[in-house]
């Protein structure tokens, strides 16, 4: 008899688990609604080339607004914007420190792409349940670069049909 009821409970519990996973999440954001993300980013790292390595050491510290811009129906536009960045960079005995309130030192190519990240919106549209619907993306040029690789940057990619996530 124990085993019988054990045996329902374990079926119950693993029918409504199940049933959980069916149903969408959908979002009720208000127009002008903003999030804050900060991020810290400190790594070590070893970039090799043929024989040769590079010790690599950053900490970055990025902070993005997201805002929603625009509201209907089906669902909301946001704009992703990083407001204010901050790195340091060190290799072969070099340093370099980014700060994107200052201003760049004109010969560094380094400083140069990553100004170009600051300020620079992506622009999006999601349906009710997240799911990305078009995409404006003018730092998508830059995701690859080595240079910012080198600055510890974990690019965001957004594609059309992901799941658009605040975290």
């Amino acid at each position: 008899m124990k085993f019988k009821i054990f045996s329902f409970l374990l079926v119950l519990l693993f029918t409504n688990s199940a049933n959980a996973q069916l149903v969408n999440r959908v979002f009720d954001f208000k127009f002008g609604d903003e999030f804050v993300k900060e991020t810290k980013i400190t790594s070590d790292g070893i970039v090799e080339r043929g024989k040769q390595s590079i010790k690599v050491k950053t900490e970055s510290n990025i902070t993005k607004s997201i805002k929603v811009t625009d509201l209907n129906e089906t669902g909301y536009s946001f704009r992703i914007t990083i407001e204010e960045m901050d790195n340091q960079i060190e290799s072969l005995g070099l340093k370099l420190h980014f700060n994107s309130k200052k201003p760049v030192d004109p010969s560094s190519k380094i400083e140069k792409a990553l100004r170009y990240m600051v300020e620079k919106p992506v622009e999006l549209q999601i349906d009710k349940n997240g799911i990305i619907l078009s995409l404006q993306d003018p730092t998508h040029v830059l995701a690859s670069d080595t240079l910012l690789a080198f600055a510890g940057i974990q690019p965001e990619f957004f594609e059309r049909g992901d799941l658009f996530t605040l975290v």
